[in-house]
């Protein structure tokens, strides 16, 4: 997608009353008056890696993170259907500050 597409797709939503979310940048948000807001990203980013199993265990932690003051990435939150998810991933990984493994009995037996 280039990157006029990615901006009118990001205006329609503006106009829509949508918020919209740029990982690692911030968040645009629309306001009384037809125009916008932006809020820069400032909260350190924690990549939160688990196996499927463990997903209500990463959801807790995913909370905690965010009461101590971090953004926390899971993919069941972030992830988006037709995404390229390998790709969204690393990409994650790379402009994440930090980076959580959940090692588990079930993680540590899972094959892959």
């Amino acid at each position: 997608m280039k990157s006029d597409q990615i901006l009118a797709v990001v205006g329609r939503s503006i106009k829509l009353g949508h918020s919209v979310e740029i990982e690692g940048l911030g968040t645009f948000r629309p306001v009384a008056g037809g125009g916008y807001e932006f809020t820069a990203q400032t909260q350190p980013q924690v990549f939160v890696a688990y196996v499927a199993e463990d997903l209500p265990l990463a959801r807790k932690l995913r909370d905690g993170i965010a009461a101590a003051g971090c953004s926390a990435w899971l993919d069941r939150d972030k992830l988006l259907p037709g995404q390229n998810w390998p790709r969204a991933i690393e990409r994650a990984i790379a402009i994440s500050d930090a980076f959580v493994a959940c090692f588990s009995p079930r993680a540590i037996a899972k094959r892959g």
